[in-house]
C-alpha cells in the first residue's frame, strides 16, 4: 500500500493533509468559467474531446503531448509515478496504463472525487495533499511529474527540493505544457495574467499564478522543445508551444 494506514479515506480520496478550501474555490470559479470543468463522460475520453468543445484545439496539443511522455513510459517501465496537481486525474490515469502505482495528488476537492469516481482501479490513487506538509507514503516514486501546474508554486527551488525527497536514487521529475519565460517578458506576462482574471471576475487568482522564467530550470535536460520553424509547424500542424524537461536525481 503506497500510503500510510492512518490516512482516512473519504469517497475514494485519501486526505493526507487537511484541506484548505480558499485557493480551489477561486480555482473552480475560473475553471467554471473557462469552460474546463467536465462531465464524467468527457472526463473518461480525455485527451479526446468533441470537436464541438470550445477547446478542442487545445486537446489536440494537449493529446500530442500525453502520448509523447505515455511512449516514454512505455519504454521507461517504472514501478511507481506521483503526478502533482493531477485536477480531474485524465493524466494520472493515462499514465497508470504504464506504471503498477500511480497517485495523483491535489487541493482540489471537487475535481480529486471526480477521479476517484471516475478512474477508480486497483493501482491508480488520488489524494489531496500539500507537498510541504508531512509525507503521507510509504515509498519513495520512479517518476514524478508536474503537468501545466508549475505556474501555482511561487517558489520552484523549494518545490523541487521537496520533490527530490520523494525520489528513489536515479528517479526523474518531468516538467510538461508548462510556461516559461525570458526574463525581460516576466513582468509583462504578470500584468496579463492580472488584467484576465480582473475580467473573469475572480481578481484574487492572480495572486496564485506564478510566472518562472527559463533560468530556474536551467538545470534541467530538454526532451521536447517547440519548433520556430513556421514551415515544420505547418507539415507536422499544431503541437504544444511549451516545452518538455527533466531531471534525474543521483544515486
Amino acid at each position: 500500500m503506497i500510503f500510510k494506514r492512518q490516512i482516512p479515506i473519504k469517497q475514494g480520496v485519501y486526505f493526507a493533509s487537511a484541506p484548505d478550501p480558499f485557493f480551489s474555490d477561486s480555482y473552480l470559479k475560473v475553471r467554471e468559467i473557462e469552460n474546463r470543468v467536465y462531465s464524467n463522460q468527457q472526463l473518461k475520453q480525455l485527451p479526446v474531446i468533441d470537436k464541438k468543445h470550445p477547446h478542442y484545439s487545445e486537446w489536440k496539443m494537449r493529446r500530442k503531448s500525453a502520448m509523447r511522455f505515455s511512449d516514454y513510459l512505455g519504454n521507461k517501465k517504472p514501478d511507481k509515478l506521483l503526478e502533482i496537481g493531477c485536477g480531474n486525474g485524465w493524466f494520472t490515469n493515462l499514465c497508470s496504463r504504464y506504471v503498477n502505482t500511480a497517485v495523483g495528488i491535489d487541493v482540489n476537492l471537487r475535481e480529486l472525487e471526480q477521479a476517484a469516481l471516475v478512474f477508480n482501479g486497483p493501482h491508480i490513487y488520488f489524494a489531496w495533499w500539500d507537498i510541504f506538509s508531512e509525507n503521507p507514503f510509504t515509498e519513495n516514486f520512479d517518476i514524478i511529474v508536474l503537468n501545466a501546474v508549475v505556474q501555482y508554486f511561487p517558489d520552484l527551488e523549494s518545490l523541487f527540493n521537496k520533490l527530490n525527497q520523494h525520489l528513489n536514487p536515479g528517479g526523474e521529475l518531468h516538467i510538461l505544457d508548462s510556461p516559461f519565460y525570458v526574463e525581460p517578458s516576466v513582468s509583462a506576462a504578470k500584468l496579463r495574467s492580472v488584467n484576465y482574471y480582473q475580467e473573469m471576475g475572480v481578481p484574487e487568482m492572480a495572486d496564485h499564478y506564478f510566472h518562472h522564467g527559463n533560468g530556474e530550470i536551467s538545470d534541467f535536460e530538454v526532451l521536447y522543445r517547440p519548433s520556430l520553424n513556421k514551415l515544420k509547424r505547418l507539415i507536422k500542424g499544431k503541437d504544444m508551444p511549451f516545452g518538455w524537461y527533466r531531471k534525474i536525481k543521483a544515486g
